[in-house]
């Protein structure tokens, strides 16, 4: 009894059933007919739907259909898709939390410590880090070495330095080509290798916001306009960071890699980088 028939079976409802088969015409529109799916089928069909609460009902309705055709599943590879990726209650992470994730970081696949990185050294959004990690030119070992983060939102995309601390990471480098969902999901992976759980609704933002937190004062001596250039804001954004942030289009890249000298002496996790390098 194939799938098609299966689903006939159990699902009396007539509206339900319409529902299940478009679901499954999702997956086989983007994994071609099989007589059996994988995870990553079913990752690239919920990646392929465009708005949020379509993603979000194909994850359930493919869950349900992968346990009824007794295919593989794994809540680790294909979290359940969130409503929006900029939510304004994104959960934070705690400093003693993200220190946890980069000293177990030797428990990572290369691709996955790259991007954990990427988070937790730039608070480089999900966008971000798929669009590093897809482009050969995102890391330079020149002298000085350098990464070039293509900032999201409109805000200044530029080089910046590669502290000494995380070097061994970025010589791991090399581009991957990832979607988004792709690296959404491998967040999940990273917090259950490193940390042992997976914390829903968490993501990179969650990264982000807990850098943002620990780089402005009392923690550090750094000013606002700093950590707003260093976090790449747009100019646009209202208020006082759109006044104290206009100038930086200007700004020369030596003037650049100055701020980022500055921030990196008083970074919460680069010292935990350094430890990590050592558990190899």
């Amino acid at each position: 009894m194939n799938i098609e028939e299966k689903l006939t079976l159990i699902l009396r409802n007539s509206k339900t059933l319409r529902n299940y088969k478009w679901a499954l015409r999702m997956l086989k529109s983007t994994a071609g007919n099989k007589d059996s799916y994988d995870v990553f089928d079913a990752l690239k069909a919920i990646e392929a739907q465009k708005k949020p609460s379509s993603k979000q009902t194909l994850y359930y309705m493919l869950k349900k259909i992968y346990r009824i055709a007794d295919w593989r599943w794994d809540d680790t590879i294909i979290p359940l898709p969130e409503e929006s990726w900029d939510q304004r209650d994104t959960p934070v992470f705690s400093r003693e939390y993200v220190s946890l994730m980069i000293k177990n970081s030797h428990k990572l696949e290369p691709i996955e410590r790259l991007a954990l990185a990427f988070s937790t050294v730039w608070g480089m959004r999900r966008i971000e880090i798929t669009e590093a990690l897809n482009n050969e030119d995102t890391i330079s070992m020149d002298d000085p070495p350098t990464i070039y983060i293509r900032t999201a939102k409109k805000g200044i995309r530029r080089k910046f330095l590669i502290p000494d601390e995380i070097i061994w990471v970025m010589e791991e480098f090399k581009p991957y080509k990832v979607s988004e969902w792709t690296v959404s999901a491998m967040f999940h992976s990273i917090c259950y290798k490193t940390i042992g759980e997976i914390k829903p609704k968490f993501g990179y933002h969650a990264i982000r916001r807990a850098l943002i937190g620990l780089l402005l004062p009392p923690y550090t001596t750094l000013s606002e306009s700093e950590v707003f250039r260093f976090l790449r804001w747009s100019e646009k954004m209202a208020g006082t960071r759109a006044i104290l942030y206009r100038y930086a289009y200007t700004a020369r890249e030596e003037e650049w890699f100055k701020l980022d000298r500055k921030i990196y002496e008083q970074h919460p996790w680069l010292k935990d980088w350094e430890v990590a390098k050592n558990v190899k």
